[in-house]
């Protein structure tokens, strides 16, 4: 048996959120989603490429005092979200739930090491339906606030540290990889 990831279904998904490239999530709209979308396990090498389901991707960007954190990843790009494929565990998890947001918390963990405390927020979803890879993916969009700005990544092909203001984010918009630019475009929703 492959990796096993979590899922939703596109079509129910699309039927409540719609095509937006970027969706804000206010407390309400959390709590609408919440009962409407199953989220389902599945093993990673099936739904790769089914365009029936969407895979729910952990995308967390770090904020401290006006800045964002950014880095230079090994495929060359600069991005400003950290995470990856949230991973099944066995539990039960329902869309948007509290063990959900603490699967997307470790998928971020296992990239980089906070130092010291922040707050940590669901800010929105994230799709972007023009790219063949994303098309299958739907970001689930945290926002970490730190108090200090430490930060330290575990990937040794990360380069390129550091934290950006919102004028040089959208100054320097396309060398960032495409969810990012569309973060960017959207930072005043979050």
């Amino acid at each position: 048996m492959g990796e096993m990831i979590l899922v939703v279904k596109a079509a129910e998904l699309k039927s409540q959120v719609g095509a937006q490239r970027f969706k804000a999530l206010p407390e309400e709209e959390i709590e609408r989603l919440y009962a409407c979308v199953e989220v389902l396990a599945m093993e990673r090498d099936l739904v790769e490429h089914d365009a029936s389901y969407m895979q729910l991707v952990a995308f967390t960007a770090i904020h401290h005092n006006y800045s964002w954190f950014t880095y230079r990843s090994p495929q060359r790009r600069r991005s400003m979200g950290i995470g990856g494929h949230i991973k099944a565990d066995g539990e039960e998890v329902l869309f948007l739930d509290e063990s959900l947001n603490l699967a997307a918390l470790h998928a971020a963990d296992e990239a980089v090491t906070v130092r010291g405390r922040c707050n940590y927020r669901l800010a929105g979803l994230l799709c972007d339906e023009p790219s063949e890879v994303s098309r299958a993916q739907l970001g689930l969009v945290y926002v970490a606030q730190l108090r200090q700005p430490g930060v330290e990544l575990r990937d040794l092909g990360i380069t390129e540290l550091r934290f950006c203001g919102m004028g040089e984010l959208q100054q320097e918009r396309d060398q960032f990889d495409g969810w990012s630019q569309i973060l960017i475009d959207n930072l005043q929703a979050m």
